[in-house]
């Protein structure tokens, strides 16, 4: 008999240091996003995420990054 075991990705929670080009995000729901650009401006900072379907793409302030978690 085989005995698979299910491989489970270990996650911790994003921080500011997470702000990355190339970083790949997971929110609460499962789904991954990765990060395509981070703008800087005086007052706010945005990172401008894709959704792995390469369909939904959005604009998230750099402060909501607790929201997502990424690769331990």
């Amino acid at each position: 008999m085989i005995v698979v075991k299910r491989h489970e990705q270990k996650l911790r929670d994003a921080n500011e240091l997470d702000i990355k080009k190339d970083t790949i995000l997971h929110d609460g729901s499962g789904n991954c996003y990765k990060i395509l650009e981070v703008v800087w401006d005086l007052v706010h900072s945005y990172m401008l995420i894709q959704h792995t379907d390469k369909k939904r793409t959005m604009n998230i302030p750099c402060d909501r990054i607790g929201q997502y978690q990424v690769q331990a």
